[in-house]
């Protein structure tokens, strides 16, 4: 399993975002992170040239981006 370095941005957003819907969402959000976390990494980690720090900055931006419009996601349409 990778880890991949929390950016501060992304800490705040789901403090901020702990209201949306309050736990529902929230943990919504965590199953989604949490299943698709390394799938990400592992296809940005190759596409940048297996350069690890700029693939965890790539990945926490992806899922500030998620997590920014996760609202809008529908599991269905994405399959």
């Amino acid at each position: 399993m990778c880890f991949v370095k929390v950016s501060i941005e992304l800490v705040g957003l789901i403090r901020y975002n702990s209201s949306m819907e309050k736990n529902s969402q929230k943990a919504n959000f965590e199953r989604f992170y949490n299943a698709n976390l390394d799938k990400i990494y592992r296809f940005v980690f190759f596409r940048v040239g297996q350069n690890k720090e700029l693939a965890e900055d790539l990945v926490s931006e992806i899922f500030i981006k998620a997590l920014k419009n996760f609202a809008s996601y529908d599991e269905n349409i994405s399959h």
